[in-house]
Formats: structure tokens, sequence, C-alpha cells
């Protein structure tokens, strides 16, 4: 059973012409840090009242406030001093031969003598300052008001522990649906895997670097997108609307194009500078040879940036025209060397910019 370390009680006793009052307060602590404020009068029973703590209590930091107030006039005593009454007695006897004062001493003539007589509490026997009773009351307050302490700790880890049931509970349930995606995303990542190698240009099947580039690259796009699905419920009743696997072809929103290691490296490095993993894709190809974008769809707007005067940028498009890589109504945007672009079969040229040696072209598919 969890025990919470904090509490509170508070319990007030009376008996033998005294109340006891002792409100008990326990926060979190790695050990048994015991404080306590009591009357001085408790001072004798420090060491018992101590020993009760850490007999009912083990752990956490506890305060104590321990007071004593008495409700009867305590038992007194009269102390007679003698020594001192006999010498003043001597004292009056020579004045009195000599013919200075007359009579005798009475009762109330030393009654008005200072410090003849004193009225004081009792003090019992052993010197102790405290009546035993009220010893034994204040040790069965303290364990009264210790034992309710314990049973608002217990009550509160009860608390705790329903709190983490519940969230075990949901744990438990992440994980099994975690699970539930991993064996159906195995199946997936095996079919999509199939259909992307049998989609690989010619010149990259031979290739084993750009295979194992082109599974990486995979499996990462299914990891991220089963993490969207465990974070997002509405992703996965949308997949499972749209008809489980054909909602894949949404995965890609960004595709990004180019045959260079290093340019492809610098690409890597600007999708994650974007958190854009999960939607990106980094295709090892040859712009001007795309091949089929299936399952992949088609994007509505293309951005190309060729080497400049080559006439790139017009079979690139060709290429993305006739894999299924664009929409109907895509916009594409050209940057080339002024007047070297000339737009192909199926784009309608929209706008041109010119900057110095450069243009921006806009086109439209027709």
């Amino acid at each position: 059973m969890i025990r919470s370390m904090t509490g509170f009680a508070s319990v007030s006793r009376e008996g033998h012409g005294a109340r006891l009052s002792v409100t008990a307060k326990s926060v979190n602590h790695r050990f048994l840090d015991t404080q306590v404020k009591a009357s001085q009068a408790l001072a004798p029973i420090d060491s018992r009242l101590r020993a009760l703590v850490q007999a009912v209590v083990t752990r956490g930091r506890v305060e104590l406030s321990i007071g004593l107030e008495h409700t009867a006039p305590p038992p007194r005593e009269v102390v007679l001093d003698e020594a001192l009454l006999e010498q003043v007695a001597a004292a009056i006897d020579a004045v009195r031969a000599k013919g200075v004062v007359t009579g005798t001493l009475s009762a109330s003539d030393a009654l008005r003598i200072p410090q003849v007589i004193d009225i004081r509490p009792k003090v019992e026997a052993g010197g102790a300052g405290l009546a035993p009773e009220l010893a034994d009351l204040a040790i069965a307050t303290l364990g009264d008001a210790l034992a309710a302490l314990v049973v608002m700790r217990e009550t509160e880890g009860r608390f705790l522990q329903t709190d983490l049931d519940a969230r075990l509970a949901t744990i438990e349930a992440l994980v099994g649906e975690l699970e539930s995606l991993a064996r159906s995303g195995q199946q997936s990542l095996a079919d999509r895997l199939r259909e992307r190698l049998a989609d690989l240009p010619q010149d990259l099947v031979g290739d084993p670097t750009a295979l194992a580039q082109e599974v990486e690259v995979l499996g990462a796009e299914v990891l991220a997108h089963h993490a969207d699905q465990a974070h997002r419920p509405e992703a996965r009743r949308g997949d499972a609307e749209a008809g489980g696997d054909d909602g894949d072809a949404q995965l890609v929103a960004h595709a990004l194009v180019d045959d260079g290691a290093e340019a492809r490296a610098l690409i890597r490095e600007n999708v994650a500078a974007l958190g854009l993993g999960g939607t990106s894709r980094i295709f090892r190809r040859d712009a001007t040879k795309l091949g089929a974008a299936h399952p992949v769809e088609p994007f509505s707007l293309v951005f190309l940036d060729p080497p400049y005067g080559q006439g790139l940028a017009e079979k690139a498009l060709a290429s993305a025209r006739d894999g299924g890589w664009l929409t109907p109504d895509a916009l594409i945007v050209v940057e080339e060397m002024t007047g070297s672009f000339k737009a192909p079969d199926g784009f309608e040229e929209i706008e041109r910019r010119t900057y110095d040696d450069t243009e921006l072209v806009f086109l439209r598919t027709s």
C-alpha cells in the first residue's frame, strides 16, 4: 500500500488539571526529520516524545507543536526559611536587651519579613518538574495525534494509488495501441517497399547503396506517419474512412529531387530544421527522368532551379508531366538564365520577371 508523506492532525486532551494540545504536520523528506516545538514545562520528556515519533513514522519531515495549559491551580508548597527567621529573632532579642524595642516576635511579624516565607509550585520527587500524570497525558495525546496523522497519510496514499493506477492503465492502453499499429505497419511497409522498388529508375535498380537509401527514407516516412497517428486519433479515423492504405498517398506533402549526394545532405538538414521530416520526401533521382509518381499524389506547386542554359528545366517539366507528378492546375516557377527558357508542350506561360541575367518564369499546366 502506498502511504503519502503529506498529512496533518490536531488533537487535544484534558486531565489532571491541564489541557494538552498537539498539532502534527508532515511533508516529503528523504529520511525522518522531526521538529518539536513544545512548552518549556515538557522539556523533561522531550526524548520520550521524539522516541514515540520514531516508533510510528519512518519517513518525512514531521513538525510537532505541543502546548500545555493548566485548567486548575497547580499544587503549591510553602517553604519557611528557618535559618533566616532565627537570625532575625536573634537580632531583635539583641536590640530588646538594649531597651531599643519591646515585646516579642509574633507570627504576623514573621509573615511581613521579606524572603522568610516562599509559596511556589510543588516540585515532584526526583526533581523532574513535571507531574507523572501530566507526562503520561502528553505521551497519550501525542500518540493519538500521530495515529490520526498516519490515517490521513494512508488516505492520501489511496488517492495516489488510484491516480497511478489510472495513469498506468492509460499507458498500457497506449502501448497496446502502438503494438497494434506496429503490426499493421509491418505489412504496409512491405507493400509500399515493393511498390517503391518497382518504381525506381532502371539506373538505380542495380545500385545497392541507392536501394539502401530508398529503404531508409521509406522507413523514416512510415515511422513518422504512425507516430503522427498515435498522437492524433482523428488521423487514424481519417485513414480508416479513406479506406486503409489509400490514405498513405497523402503522406508526402513536399517532394525534393536531386541526384547529388552533397545537395541531398543539405536538403535533409533543412527539412529537419523545419520539422518537416514526416511530410517530406527526398528523391535520389535525375529530375529529367523522374518516372511514375504513384503512389505519391501529384503536386500543385513546383519550383525548378537547374544549372543555367542547359535546357534541363524543359526536360524536367516534361518528365514531371509524363510521370503524373503535377495536378491539372499546378503552378510552376522556373529560375533560368534570361531568355533561355521555353515552355514545353502542356504548359502555359503566365509571366516573366527579369533580374539582370536571371529570370523567373511562372507557368500553369494546360
